[in-house]
């Protein structure tokens, strides 16, 4: 349970980090968007 805890807050983090990188350089959106797109379905698959 501990482990799943700080793998979501891990993710609530990296999605942060993808946001104020968006934010800060449009032009990567679609590369975070794939990621983001990658990690979603790694975490929904691990918890």
């Amino acid at each position: 349970m501990q482990q799943r805890t700080r793998a979501r807050e891990a993710w609530q983090h990296a999605r942060a980090v993808a946001a104020y990188a968006t934010a800060s350089d449009p032009r990567i959106l679609d590369v975070l968007s794939n990621l983001v797109g990658e990690l979603d379905g790694l975490f929904n698959d691990q918890v």
